[in-house]
């Protein structure tokens, strides 16, 4: 899946070229954060087991418990 971290990448892989590229290169960005957006919802809509979360994490949808201290 695609997440925020995709988005990150083609951020930081600007050119400092030409108009043309600078115009591919975002809205390559565009369609990789809509993607991420799209998935994050998605991955939220899932259900878990009571007492987690479903979380869009290193590119899969987990169920995630917060940690609790003592």
């Amino acid at each position: 899946m695609i997440d925020d971290s995709d988005v990150d990448f083609a951020l930081l892989s600007l050119p400092g070229g030409s108009f043309g590229w600078m115009l591919i290169v975002v809205s390559i960005i565009v369609v990789l954060m809509v993607a991420a957006m799209s998935n994050n919802e998605e991955c939220e809509s899932r259900r878990c087991p009571e007492g987690s979360v479903s979380k869009l994490l290193d590119h899969e949808c987990i169920c995630v418990v917060e940690a609790r201290t003592k």
